[in-house]
C-alpha cells in the first residue's frame, strides 16, 4: 500500500471517528442514557477507527519529526475528548437520576464512608437476583474502568506522572475532588467504594504502562515523550 493511500484511508477513518464523537456527544447533551453494554460498544466504535486511522497516517509519513508531532497531537485530542465524555457521564445524568426530598435525605441516602459496603450490597443483589444485572455491572465494572485512561495517557504525555508516588497522589486528589463535586452539585453520590474501584482500575492501568515491554512499544510508536 502506497504512503499516499495509507494517509488517505487514515484521514477518512479519523474523520469517521470524530464524527462518531460529535454524534455521541450530541446524544448526551440531549439527555441520552447509556447502559454498560452500549458504552463499551460506543467506545469500540470510536476507538477502532481512531487508532487504525492514526496508525495508517503515521506509517504513511516518512519524516520522523512529523510522525511524533501527529502522535502527540492525537494524544491531546484523545485526552480532551475523554475528559469531555467523563464530565458528561459524571455530571450530566449519565449515571442515573438522583431523587431526594431534602438535603438531609440526600446526604443520608447518597453518602457512604464505609469501605466495601456498597460493593458487597451489589454482590448480594447479584447472587440473590434482586437487582437488574446490567445496573450491577455498570456500577462495579464501570467504576473500575472509567478512569483507566488516566493510567495510560498521563504517563505517556507527561514525564512527571511516570513516578508511582506522583501518579497515585494526583489521581487520589482528582478522584476525591470528583466525589465531593458530585455531592455538592447533587449529580451523584459520595461513596468510598466508588473511590476504591476508580483507584484500583486506574492503578492497574498504570502498572501495565510501567512494564518494560509496554514502555518499549510505546516508545517505538512515539507515544512516550
Amino acid at each position: 500500500m502506497k504512503n499516499s493511500l495509507r494517509k488517505a484511508i487514515g484521514g477518512i477513518l479519523l474523520f469517521v471517528s470524530f464524527g462518531l464523537v460529535v454524534y455521541v456527544g450530541f446524544g448526551i447533551k440531549q439527555g441520552g442514557r447509556f447502559d454498560s453494554i452500549s458504552i463499551i460498544i460506543t467506545g469500540v466504535e470510536i476507538g477502532l477507527p481512531l487508532i487504525l486511522g492514526t496508525v495508517l497516517l503515521v506509517v504513511g509519513i516518512a519524516n520522523k519529526t512529523k510522525k511524533k508531532q501527529i502522535v502527540s497531537f492525537m494524544e491531546y485530542v484523545v485526552f480532551t475528548t475523554y475528559i469531555l465524555f467523563l464530565l458528561a457521564i459524571l455530571f450530566l445524568g449519565g449515571r442515573g437520576d438522583i431523587h431526594y426530598e431534602s438535603m438531609r435525605q440526600y446526604y443520608r441516602d447518597y453518602v457512604n464512608l464505609i469501605p466495601f459496603r456498597t460493593i458487597l450490597d451489589y454482590i448480594n443483589h447479584f447472587t440473590n437476583h434482586t437487582m437488574n444485572k446490567d445496573t450491577i455491572i455498570f456500577n462495579l465494572i464501570g467504576n473500575f474502568i472509567i478512569f483507566m485512561p488516566f493510567g495510560v495517557l498521563l504517563p505517556c504525555m507527561f514525564k512527571k506522572f511516570r513516578t508511582r508516588r506522583v501518579f497515585i497522589l494526583s489521581i487520589a486528589l482528582i478522584l476525591c475532588g470528583v466525589e465531593l463535586l458530585q455531592l455538592l452539585t447533587t449529580t451523584g453520590s459520595l461513596d468510598i467504594d466508588d473511590f476504591i474501584l476508580n483507584m484500583s482500575g486506574t492503578c492497574f492501568a498504570f502498572a501495565i504502562m510501567r512494564n518494560g515491554k509496554v514502555i518499549s512499544l510505546c516508545e517505538r510508536m512515539y507515544l512516550r515523550k
